[in-house]
């Protein structure tokens, strides 16, 4: 006699369930008229000022000061959402005092400098037109940041 209650109790929770709006787009056990409708795509973002972006956040791509950086028209992300641009720029390399040419592909979304990486011959950088960016000139070092101040005096070879 219990086993005849519990079909119709089950069937009814489902029902106020799904009218609750607890059953998604997705879900596999309420039928199609109960689930809630799809939501529409995003509208597509417009194409970003790139060369405002690396001009004011640009500091933040490279570990050193960049001297000479020109940037590619920005192109939409193909694995996903947002642009893409390519950037390239003579820095100080790492180990000693030789500038280098850099190439980054940096990722761009809602408006901000998102992702970077050195860019790879499958990006095709190189046949992109460039146009060059004036940087803001490089801040000069805190004398704190030059030489510690300490209370003790130095040591005597």
């Amino acid at each position: 006699m219990k086993a005849c209650w519990s079909l119709p109790l089950v069937a009814c929770a489902l029902g106020l369930v799904s009218a609750c709006g607890i059953a998604d787009t997705h879900s596999p056990y309420a039928p199609g008229f109960m689930r809630q409708a799809e939501p529409p795509p995003p509208p597509p973002e417009s194409a970003p000022d790139v060369k405002e972006l690396v001009r004011s956040g640009g500091m933040a791509l490279f570990t050193s000061h960049p001297r000479v950086v020109a940037i590619s028209p920005p192109r939409r992300n193909p694995t996903g959402n947002g642009w893409t641009a390519c950037v390239k720029a003579a820095v100080q390399a790492a180990m000693s005092n030789r500038t280098e040419p850099v190439t980054l592909v940096v990722s761009i979304e809602r408006g901000r400098l998102w992702y970077r990486r050195r860019a790879t011959p499958d990006d095709g950088c190189e046949a992109l037109p460039y146009e060059r960016v004036e940087m803001p000139p490089q801040p000069p070092p805190s004398p704190a940041a030059e030489s510690p101040k300490t209370d003790r005096p130095a040591k005597q070879p």
